[in-house]
């Protein structure tokens, strides 16, 4: 069989729509997109969307998988909700990559509806079972073993003070508990003024930027960046990305440079493909840039672009 994509399904024209989309109507195309990226990377097939490719053999495997629905059992019913439909919005991609659906009714979003008033999409109260996970995590056993030597006996070495002194989080990413995902569990005296706590707060938040090394993302995305999405052809790069990684097939920067940029025969766009596209890509469809338009979603609503290339 051959090792090379079949994109005879591939049409420019096809993507055309998208310079019409707002915000949301690319949260909506990206989000699809990352459950298949998703399958994918649950599957252990390959460890990130730049790496190895998938055989027919392990495709045929994920297929099976889902349809037994035993791939990513360890996250609940998740797979029920999400796996197969990624499959399948491959072959909806192949006849029409923009698809129109209602993202919040028909496909929960997990963690979208802030039941509490004082939640944000950036800022929220921990939650009870999350404080449960956080204390029942196996992997930091020695740090609650030195806890109830303190609280049995009062006292503890200058070794173990140390310890259970260090921030919850930064335990987890020095012993690879978690990822560090982002996530920071802080407490907050309310008994002091709000002016001292925001104070207090910024102080913090630069500092543990600096200590963790996760860097601010970008505050806010406008119609200029969804007009350079569309002129730099990302999502056409991402669908033949994902679909030839689904398929276990080859593609090369320079068939996708002619697929992606078909309607400039006359210039060769394989190193700007290589150097450019592939990168900016490969950072729209990260999990990042996705809480991040989620969050801005629903923070204020968005225009239209209308920007042109």
């Amino acid at each position: 069989m051959s090792k090379k994509l079949d994109t005879s399904w591939f049409n420019l024209k096809n993507y055309d729509g998208l310079k019409d989309l707002d915000l949301y109507g690319w949260h909506q195309q990206l989000a699809i997109r990352g459950k298949i990226k998703s399958v994918l990377l649950s599957y252990d097939a390959i460890k990130d969307i730049e790496g190895k490719y998938l055989s027919d053999v392990e495709k045929m495997e994920i297929y099976e998988a889902v349809e037994e629905r035993e791939l990513l059992g360890t996250y609940g019913e998740w797979e029920e909700v999400y796996a197969a439909p990624a499959l399948r919005w491959v072959e909806r991609i192949k006849n029409n990559p923009i698809i129109d659906l209602d993202y919040e009714n028909k496909y929960e979003s997990h963690g979208s509806d802030l039941k509490y008033p004082f939640n944000t999409h950036s800022v929220t109260s921990t939650p009870a079972h999350i404080i449960y996970l956080l204390a029942a995590d196996e992997q930091l056993d020695n740090v609650w073993q030195y806890c109830d030597i303190l609280y049995e006996d009062g006292e503890v070495t200058e070794k173990q003070g140390e310890l259970i002194e260090t921030p919850y989080d930064l335990l987890s990413i020095e012993q690879e508990s978690i990822e560090n995902i982002g996530l920071a569990h802080v407490t907050v005296d309310l008994t002091a003024s709000d002016e001292q706590i925001k104070l207090d707060f910024c102080h913090w938040l630069s500092k543990y930027r600096e200590a963790t090394k996760f860097g601010s993302k970008k505050k806010y995305f406008t119609n200029n960046d969804l007009a350079e999405w569309v002129c730099k052809r990302l999502l056409p790069y991402i669908d033949l990305m994902l679909i030839a990684k689904i398929e276990g097939k080859r593609i090369y920067n320079s068939t996708m440079a002619n697929l992606i940029y078909s309607d400039k025969p006359l210039l060769d766009f394989t190193d700007k493909t290589r150097r450019t596209t592939q990168s900016k890509a490969i950072k729209l469809l990260q999990n990042k840039t996705l809480t991040a338009i989620e969050a801005q979603l629903h923070s204020m609503p968005q225009k239209r672009s209308t920007k042109k290339c």
